[in-house]
């Protein structure tokens, strides 16, 4: 396999990177020392890839919403035994997960690690499906979809990308619909894997008390050869504005709350990552304990301690989300708004932003001597072929007007949708 260094020149740290002949990339993180290791084997795929070819199809083939998710709980079993059962045989805890451009499976052990890399690297290559398990877990998902209907946060989450997103597939549930999932057969689930989980087309992260000798041997007796397939995605356009600035819901809830979401221009790479952490840091600065901005609304009786924001951000969209109980939700996205003016032409809190850019920083150096936050790290800047080490960088270099510049965009007319849940069972849009 071809190596490659990756150093951190601030704190001597590196990253071993392995590129398999299948083309599969490796990222290894050697930490002696450390008594446990934990893995991610991922798929760029997720629920909004629902439109897709290869070199091998004349035409792009349009699939059920959903079955990422699907093809995710599949490959958890197979002919002669189920995933959990073999990392419980050794002692090591397995898990998957799907979002909306990536299926991420990995394991957590404190022993046996290179066994638990084997039943890794073997359920993900070893597809099983047939009509009976397939529609076994038609029920099963079901039920999930269900559950995720009644759950208020979960709802009121899509209620928000549903009225900012007109067509981009991030507005619909990881899991689709009942409907969309009663559509998947056997034959959907293998195309998909063969046109994802194709090695140019994920990686492989691990970090702990491991080498990259011994990472590197496992991968070559384990792995299976890969060819480049030609996949090629499809997006439907997306207008640049809201399809929806107000929507109210009435769910079973005991507080009103609310969700404002700003609908940002989408980005790649090292300007997606410069992009969410300036908005991880924008969010700070105005829900903070420490934010004066936070503590006027809080003052006021506006806002409580659930006032908090998040950046979310993909193939297609990028949004910032704000989001707090609150007897006046209007008002407070008002205010929000008016901040964000306000800084326009009078600037930031200069202190405040010097305290929470130290604080990232040092939150950062902690993960690089934690092995789970690590292999996350590794994890989330493998896919968007960025250096893990790049976050310090970026972050060291973040200005003031960083914040401002994207302040502007949050604040440009047509890109926020609010959704306000208050206490009863009926929605009614508005």
């Amino acid at each position: 396999m071809n190596r490659n260094i990756i150093r951190n020149d601030i704190t001597g740290d590196k990253i071993i990177r392995l590129t398999s002949p299948s083309g599969l990339d490796i990222y290894v993180c050697e930490m002696p020392g450390f008594s446990s290791v934990t893995a991610y084997f991922a798929a760029r795929y997720g629920s909004v890839n629902t439109c897709f070819k290869t070199a091998g199809d004349s035409e792009f083939t349009a699939v059920p919403e959903g079955i990422a998710h699907y093809l995710e709980h599949k490959l958890f079993e197979n002919e002669d035994c189920h995933a959990f059962e073999k990392y419980s045989q050794i002692g090591a805890s397995g898990n998957a997960f799907t979002g909306f451009d990536i299926t991420a499976y990995t394991f957590t052990c404190s022993k046996n690690w290179q066994e638990a890399l084997r039943i890794l690297i073997g359920l993900v290559q070893t597809p099983y499906f047939t009509e009976e398990n397939v529609a076994k877990e038609q029920g099963i998902i079901a039920q999930e979809i269900k559950m995720g209907s009644d759950d208020p946060i979960r709802k009121s989450s899509f209620a928000l990308l549903e009225a900012m997103y007109t067509n981009n597939p991030v507005r619909i549930d990881q899991g689709g619909t009942i409907e969309s999932i009663a559509k998947i057969t056997p034959e959907l689930l293998y195309k998909c894997y063969d046109a994802f989980y194709n090695p140019g087309n994920m990686f492989l992260v691990i970090a702990g008390n491991v080498t990259a000798d011994q990472v590197e041997e496992i991968c070559g007796e384990c792995l299976a050869p890969g060819s480049d397939n030609g996949l090629e995605t499809a997006f439907p356009d997306e207008p640049d504005t809201v399809r929806e600035e107000l929507v109210r819901l009435k769910l079973p809830v005991g507080n009103t709350f609310f969700r404002m979401g700003f609908k940002c221009a989408p980005c790649s790479g090292k300007q997606q990552l410069k992009k969410n952490i300036t908005g991880g840091m924008l969010c700070d600065l105005l829900v903070a304990s420490s934010s004066g901005f936070y503590r006027k609304l809080h003052g006021d009786g506006l806002v409580n301690s659930t006032f908090r924001g998040d950046i979310l951000s993909g193939n297609g969209f990028w949004t910032l989300t704000l989001t707090s109980e609150t007897d006046q939700p209007e008002k407070v996205c008002q205010l929000i708004l008016e901040e964000l003016e306000r800084w326009k032409s009078q600037g930031i809190d200069k202190a405040l932003f010097s305290s929470i850019k130290k604080a990232i920083y040092g939150d950062m150096v902690y993960t690089l001597n934690n092995v789970d936050r690590t292999a996350s790290l590794l994890l989330n800047n493998a896919f968007l072929n960025v250096s893990p080490y790049e976050d310090m960088k970026l972050i060291s270099g973040l200005t003031e007007e960083d914040i401002l510049e994207l302040a502007g965009e949050l604040t440009t007319p047509g890109r926020s949708s609010i959704v306000i849940v208050e206490g009863g069972m009926n929605n009614d849009n508005s």
